[in-house]
């Protein structure tokens, strides 16, 4: 684990950083609070990294003839739309977000958003038509 330097960086009226910050001696698991955000920042870096992943799933899956077939061969704006699906509630959400955020902070409009978001994979992955 680092330790700061003798020499630390001062801050606000020359308070010294290594004078501020509390002495760990543990691993950062065993600090409830560290615990936990490392685990909620998990969820973000996972939700990240699914997020590219739905699109080459969806592209890999516009090869298959079977898929084609079953959606109606979707080309131009309709193969657009099904793509593009996920987008169309992430920008929906841009326009609410910012006055949630600002009035609750951070956790209840995240803990909606992810509420929301799994309703979205259920809703995709038992999605038996274009209109669903």
């Amino acid at each position: 684990m680092a330790q700061l330097e003798e020499r630390a960086t001062p801050g606000v009226d020359g308070t010294k950083v290594r004078d501020v910050l509390p002495k760990r001696d543990k691993m950062w698991w065993r600090y409830p609070n560290l615990l936990k955000l490392n685990l909620l920042l998990t969820c973000a870096i996972v939700s990240d990294i699914t997020n590219g992943y739905d699109g080459s799933m969806l592209n890999g899956l516009q090869i298959i003839p079977a898929w084609r077939h079953y959606f109606g061969n979707p080309t131009g704006q309709r193969l657009g739309t099904i793509t593009n699906g996920v987008r169309f509630g992430q920008l929906a959400s841009l326009a609410i977000i910012s006055p949630l955020l600002h009035h609750y902070g951070r956790r209840i409009p995240i803990a909606i958003g992810s509420a929301i978001l799994l309703v979205g994979v259920v809703l995709q992955t038992t999605a038996q038509s274009y209109g669903m």
